[in-house]
């Protein structure tokens, strides 16, 4: 072997090993920042969250009749805002004075419910009961950034979007909703992405902010 395919692998080797040093930096640093969000949020007692109401009507064809309902739902709620963990690689990346970092979280337990749903069947049934959601998988993606500014550096929450979720459950508790649980399911999904991920997305980006005050990353990461 000559000195310049040695070299090449010595310098290989070192790259590797030093990118493979960094990423565990990267990643020992997220998990404190959402150490540190977890608490807040506990602290805060914020790991659930009140919800809006939800209200729809609809249109439905029982044998040969045409039916006509609403479903009205209140005192809802989400959680647990405090089961937030990292899943993903943190990254790092530089342009000029501004360094960004990258990662993606989830909830473990991602849970809504609502004590009150009041749905009117007309002429067929009218009843009142406990409704709730549970959405099996879901995927957040966080975007951090560093800028050095004078000498000073601020850490910032660019991003937090619930950007992806799947195995969507509903929870009717049978009886006449059977008949109508198609209609449920597209209510709630509806509600949960149009209302529900905006509120997720916000007291998590609030809570990310507040950990930054604890941890600090321009100290920690070189930049």
């Amino acid at each position: 072997m000559n000195l310049w395919k040695l070299f090449l692998i010595l310098f290989l080797l070192a790259y590797f090993f030093t990118g493979g040093e960094a990423q565990v930096m990267y990643n020992k640093l997220m998990d404190e920042v959402m150490a540190a969000v977890r608490e807040n949020i506990k602290n805060s007692k914020q790991d659930m969250i009140d919800t809006p109401e939800l209200y729809s009507t609809w249109k439905y064809q029982w044998t040969f009749f045409d039916i006509t309902g609403y479903c009205s739902c209140r005192m809802g709620t989400v959680r647990s805002m405090a089961s937030i963990a990292r899943t993903g690689q943190t990254t790092e990346s530089k342009s000029g004075d501004k360094s960004t970092i990258k990662t993606k979280l989830s909830l473990k337990h991602l849970v809504f419910k609502f004590k009150n749903c009041h749905f009117q069947a007309q002429q067929w049934f009218s009843l009142t009961r406990t409704i709730s959601g549970k959405v099996g998988k879901n995927s957040i993606d966080v975007v951090i950034s560093m800028t050095t500014r004078q000498g000073k550096c601020d850490a910032n929450v660019e991003r937090v979007v619930l950007d992806n979720y799947g195995d969507l459950q509903v929870e009717t508790g049978g009886g006449p909703l059977v008949e109508i649980e198609n209609k449920i399911f597209e209510w709630f999904s509806g509600y949960f992405r149009n209302k529900i991920i905006n509120i997720i997305n916000r007291a998590l980006g609030d809570s990310i902010r507040q950990a930054l005050l604890k941890v600090d990353l321009c100290a920690k990461i070189p930049h």
